[in-house]
Formats: structure tokens, sequence, C-alpha cells
């Protein structure tokens, strides 16, 4: 039955990191400590008004993830902060709803990485036009063994508004 990547990916999936295939399958627990950096005075405030992680370069991060055929739950915790995303599928994309933002992307495999590829985010269920929707830039890879990652959001006018990454422990679940 797989997962709801390995059923968008298809034979793709199979090409990914062991590791980063591990992640993504049923129920885990990563942790680590990541480096989050915001942008500017206006990214500051999209960031504040979305709820979005604190600038900390040792920011400590625990991420539950449930994975089944049909959908994911993350629930991320940055230095407490709560951030929940839930993913479904949405035709031949996947979406993750994160509060009032709704963002449809699709995952691909490029040399063993997962990469999520965006194309379009609503906001209170209304379609964003391309030049204030933001771009999002967002891989999953592994080195030397160890679950890393790395997101970057930027926006038109704006620039940077919010970075984050780094390595995480996988723990048994």
């Amino acid at each position: 039955m797989g997962n709801i990547i390995s059923r968008k990916m298809g034979a793709s999936y199979d090409r990914l990191s062991p590791v980063i295939r591990g992640v993504h399958s049923g129920k885990k627990v990563i942790e680590g400590v990541i480096r989050v950096e915001r942008g500017g005075l206006l990214a500051d405030v999209i960031c504040t008004l979305f709820r979005f992680p604190k600038q900390n370069h040792n920011c400590s991060l625990r991420v539950e993830c449930h994975h089944s055929s049909d959908s994911i739950l993350w629930v991320r915790n940055f230095d407490g902060l709560i951030l929940r995303s839930h993913f479904f599928s949405s035709g031949n994309l996947l979406c993750e709803q994160m509060g009032l933002l709704r963002m449809y992307f699709y995952p691909v495999e490029n040399d063993g990485v997962l990469e999520y590829r965006f194309l379009k985010t609503k906001f209170f269920g209304i379609p964003l036009p391309k030049i204030f929707s933001p771009k999002i830039y967002a891989r999953e890879y592994e080195v030397d063994g160890v679950y890393c990652f790395s997101v970057k959001v930027s926006m038109f006018a704006v620039g940077k508004v919010i970075a984050y990454g780094g390595s995480m422990d996988v723990l048994t679940t």
C-alpha cells in the first residue's frame, strides 16, 4: 500500500535514499538542532503574523510524523512553538494545509534527494496570484546516513521570508 508520497511518486520513490524513505513510513519522531533565519523587516512581520519560528541559529526542533496511504500529519516543535501541517491528495498533487495556508506541490526524486516542487498557494481558500504567492524550495536528503533537510521561502518584493534546515536524528517510536 505504501504512503501518500510513494503513491504520488510511483517508481521514483524507490530511488530515494533509505533514510528518506524510512522517515516517510508509519509513525516517526525526528529531532535535532537546526538553523532558522528570517529575512528583513517585512519578512519578520510576515513570519510573526503566521506564527513562524523566530530567528535562531541554535533552534531545537522535534517533528512527530504520521504517514499513511492517504495523508501525512507533521507536528513540528520549534523551541516550544508548535506548527501543524496536514498533507493530503488533491488530484495529482499533494496539498499541505498549515493554518489558513494551503500549498500545492508535487514530490520528485533527484539523485536520491526528495524535492518538493511547489505550484500554487491559497489563503483563506482563495488562490494567490503568482506575484503574491511565496516561492518555496524544500528538500530532504541524506549525508553519511543522517537525515537532513532545508526549506527556504521567499516572496516578490520581500526576498527571503524564512529559511531553516539542518540535520536530525530519527528516533524509534
